[in-house]
């Protein structure tokens, strides 16, 4: 399961992101399995169609961290 925590910055419809609003945000997980999404689609509080921006944090309650780089792509947890 994953949770927006907070939304730090949005960016509206652009080449980038043609599908919809990126959001910059931490997003609370339950676990470190898999990496975090990269859309809203399975995210509480965030609407699938948007798009998880680079500089993104996910961590868990046990302060697992994983960061997503300026690829896209998110970090290994830590």
């Amino acid at each position: 399961m994953f949770r927006v925590l907070n939304i730090l910055q949005t960016k509206g419809n652009s080449v980038d992101y043609p599908s919809g609003k990126g959001v910059r945000c931490v997003i609370l997980a339950d676990n470190t399995t898999g990496a975090p999404p990269t859309t809203g689609e399975n995210v509480d509080g965030l609407k699938k169609e948007q798009n998880i921006l680079p500089g993104s944090v996910a961590i868990t309650t046990g302060f697992n961290v994983a960061i997503m780089g300026n690829d896209g792509e998110w970090g290994e947890w830590k």
